[in-house]
């Protein structure tokens, strides 16, 4: 029989990987991705490495934020808005948080490359393009899989299945590619940013957006506080958890079996009909994506990296 605690870790596990494959929510380029840049960008700063990598990776926390409108509103913020953030930091640790986070921004940031303008391909970002290529392969099956529940395969559902799952495959498929070739202990950087992260980071965060979310969201400042905080407390975990799953050799499997439930939840949202979602599916999902990037991934990554350098210098980011 399991434990209470038990049980409370296998829930708060199960909601962060749910908020991975969400059908509302987008990600650009994978935590990974962001970690692997931040690791390159700060790679000789010794400790403020890690609080460069959390602070690149968190610029995703509206991801796991469960009201779509407010999910979206601080989307706009930490992805737009993001000197916010980076002018109230002070001292060496607060500025290399501050730096990662910088890095993430889809102005001229690593999310940039990813959504709105490849620099080695051509077409809008590298993401975009490449699972606008996958999600039409994927529909057969989506259409065969909603059939098989009795579920009518509009093609307007099946498409904007197929263009969530397209979307997280690939990001996910660089992410595994990294963790393979360009920095096999990625996972465990992962795990460790998260689980060192400062203590004064929900602090920082909050004190640079928690006033505007109020405002959005009608509530006080105090209640904007505490849920700012509390989603930044499923995204570390959820930072922990997706670290340790890189970091296996079966990480396919495993991020096929654990997103497997989890996906067939998302699917019947849009369908209201209890679909089972298999993991060999979802596997095959990811191989296909890894087999679209697979041959030009490593080029727009490193194409990234000395473009997101070349910005935060440009700009004057303070660096540590």
């Amino acid at each position: 029989m399991l434990r209470q605690g038990s049980r409370i870790k296998g829930v708060l596990v199960a909601v962060v990987l749910a908020a991975a494959v969400s059908a509302s929510q987008v990600w650009a380029w994978g935590t990974a991705t962001h970690v692997y840049l931040a690791h390159e960008l700060g790679s000789r700063s010794g400790p403020l490495n890690l609080e460069e990598m959390y602070g690149a990776a968190l610029a995703d926390l509206p991801n796991v934020m469960p009201n779509p409108d407010n999910a979206a509103y601080m989307f706009a913020q930490t992805h737009y808005e993001f000197m916010r953030l980076v002018r109230l930091a002070s001292g060496s640790s607060q500025r290399a948080f501050a730096y990662g986070f910088a890095s993430h921004n889809e102005v001229w940031g690593a999310d940039f490359t990813a959504h709105i303008l490849a620099l080695t391909i051509p077409g809008d970002g590298y993401v975009t393009v490449k699972a606008r290529q996958l999600s039409p392969l994927l529909a057969p099956e989506i259409a065969a899989l909603l059939e098989e529940y009795g579920v009518s395969p509009d093609p307007a559902l099946v498409e904007a299945i197929a263009d969530w799952l397209a979307h997280t495959s690939v990001e996910t498929a660089v992410d595994v590619l990294i963790s393979r070739h360009e920095d096999p202990l990625v996972g465990y950087r992962m795990l460790m940013a998260a689980a060192s992260r400062s203590w004064w980071v929900p602090t920082l965060f909050c004190r640079a957006y928690a006033a505007g979310f109020a405002s959005q969201a009608g509530i006080t400042l105090s209640q904007a506080t505490l849920r700012l905080t509390a989603a930044e407390a499923v995204f570390k975990t959820y930072m922990e958890v997706y670290g340790a799953i890189l970091t296996r050799r079966d990480c396919l499997d495993a991020l096929a079996a654990q997103a497997a439930p989890l996906a067939a939840d998302q699917i019947g949202a849009l369908t209201g009909a209890d679909v089972e979602v298999p993991g060999e599916f979802l596997k095959s999902c990811l191989t296909a994506a890894i087999a679209l990037v697979r041959d030009d991934y490593a080029a727009e990554v490193r194409a990234t990296l000395q473009h997101v350098d070349a910005q935060l210098r440009a700009r004057g980011i303070p660096r540590y």
